[in-house]
């Protein structure tokens, strides 16, 4: 067997070194670093016009977007979220001295079931946390409904969604705040970042408020609130710019890579997938789901033998984690429980070869 490297669950697009250069030329002669340096603001206009979203509020980085969104939001008490996801989303909301509350997911789309969401409401609700899976959109018609009803805050992970369009416009429009990741890992990246999305200017305001030391952003500094330190460098804002001028391309290879392996694993009768409107996702990962967890883990070792890595995205659920284990769940998360013993991220990335696919595929048959 021919020798290469390693192959891994995914690979960052890597934008012409030049270009990043080019941008960092002016971050030198500047001597400019951060607190929105002019290429922080070059990134944040880019990136709004890109989405057609009103304004995009940059950040540190994903999971201190969740953080902030949160507490911009006056989140207490319990928060409903899935127990079908990163970390991340449930340790955002222990962060900001909430209780997560984890109710099971779609068994298609393996969203959050907006019919559990409800029944797990009670007076010590106050907001829903709801992950679009893979960059899955939610059922966010019904989720607006439960939240509205309820009057209670409805806020989107939206870590895998960028680019990502429901009903006509931005994913990031709905609810009443959407947050994002720019890691490393991420479809659009800048390394290590993140943002924050409202259609409400006086939450955005806020949100810039909290990103900054609590401190007002009218340029008096007077601080009123108590924020935290969550902006981004120009250094990271350079390689986003640089990354964003390529997102036809990346979206254009990510599709072929995922329709190849679509086509091929298709023809399996026990291999299944997630459940979305192709015209509306962004194909961030490229999931299965298998017959059981004992063919799951035999496909692993296999691949493993291979110098391949997929990644068990995500296993074990965080309800099932020592860390949230005093946290409240709703119903016996089935659906959840049976989902994450089966399913399996498979290496994807826009270069990714068609060799090293097609032995993918050989090992997630069989052969």
């Amino acid at each position: 067997m021919e020798s290469r490297q390693p192959v891994y669950v995914t690979r960052p697009f890597m934008p012409p070194l030049s270009e990043v250069t080019s941008l960092l030329e002016g971050v030198w002669e500047r001597a400019y670093l951060t607190n929105n340096g002019p290429l922080l603001l070059e990134l944040e206009r880019q990136v709004s016009g890109y989405l057609g979203v009103p304004q995009t509020v940059t950040v540190l980085n994903g999971t201190i977007a969740l953080e902030l969104a949160l507490e911009a939001l006056d989140a207490h008490g319990e928060v409903i979220t899935t127990p079908f996801t990163f970390v991340a989303t449930s340790t955002a909301i222990r962060r900001v001295g909430c209780q997560p509350v984890f109710v099971d997911i779609d068994p298609e789309t393996w969203n959050i079931d907006p019919d559990a969401v409800e029944a797990a409401i009670t007076p010590q609700t106050s907001a829903i946390l709801a992950v679009h899976v893979f960059g899955c959109p939610c059922d966010l018609v019904r989720l607006e409904a439960i939240a509205r009803r309820h009057d209670i805050r409805l806020i989107y992970d939206a870590a895998h969604a960028f680019g990502v369009c429901a009903g006509g416009r931005s994913i990031f429009s709905w609810g009443d705040c959407s947050t994002t990741s720019f890691h490393a890992t991420k479809l659009f990246h800048t390394v290590e970042g993140g943002a924050c999305f409202a259609e409400d200017a006086a939450l955005r305001s806020r949100l810039r408020q909290l990103r900054f030391f609590g401190m007002d952003v009218d340029g008096s500094q007077a601080q009123t609130a108590i924020g935290t330190n969550a902006k981004m460098t120009e250094v990271s804002a350079a390689v986003g710019l640089a990354n964003l001028a390529h997102m036809p391309e990346i979206l254009s290879k990510r599709r072929e890579r995922c329709e190849r392996y679509t086509s091929i694993l298709s023809r399996i009768p026990d291999i299944t997938f997630q459940k979305y409107d192709a015209s509306e996702y962004n194909y961030s990962y490229f999931a299965v789901l298998l017959r059981d967890e004992s063919r799951l883990k035999t496909v692993v070792e296999r691949m493993r033998e291979r110098q391949i890595f997929p990644r068990r995205y995500f296993w074990p659920l965080l309800s099932d984690m020592p860390v949230f284990c005093e946290s409240r769940c709703v119903g016996s998360l089935s659906v959840a429980h049976d989902v994450s013993s089966r399913v399996l991220s498979l290496p994807l990335w826009p270069d990714l070869s068609d060799s090293v696919m097609d032995e993918v595929c050989q090992l997630v048959i069989g052969k």
